[in-house]
């Protein structure tokens, strides 16, 4: 299923109290629901629409996306730009 980020976007416009079930990985920007996302809420169709338009997307315990997190394992200095640079 694709999901539609822009549309996401216009949706939490209208809906900014949602942005709490957001994750916003700060490496790369990617944008998803957070795990924890209830199935439902009173009298709201919300969750359905925030899966809709966003996957699902945990963040590690450094604040990452899987993806950036599995980049930075080979290089943590990677995201500190005031860290020394490697010495060989």
């Amino acid at each position: 299923m694709e999901r539609d980020i822009s549309n996401g976007l216009l949706y939490l416009q209208d809906y900014p109290k949602l942005w709490k079930w957001i994750n916003r990985c700060p490496a790369c920007g990617s944008l998803g629901h957070k795990p924890e996302l209830p199935e439902s809420l009173p009298q709201s169709a919300a969750p359905g629409n925030i899966r809709k338009y966003f996957p699902c997307m945990p963040l590690t315990e450094n604040g990452l996306c899987e993806q950036c997190h599995q980049s930075t394992a080979v290089k943590p200095q990677s995201l500190n730009r005031d860290a020394p640079p490697e010495s060989n």
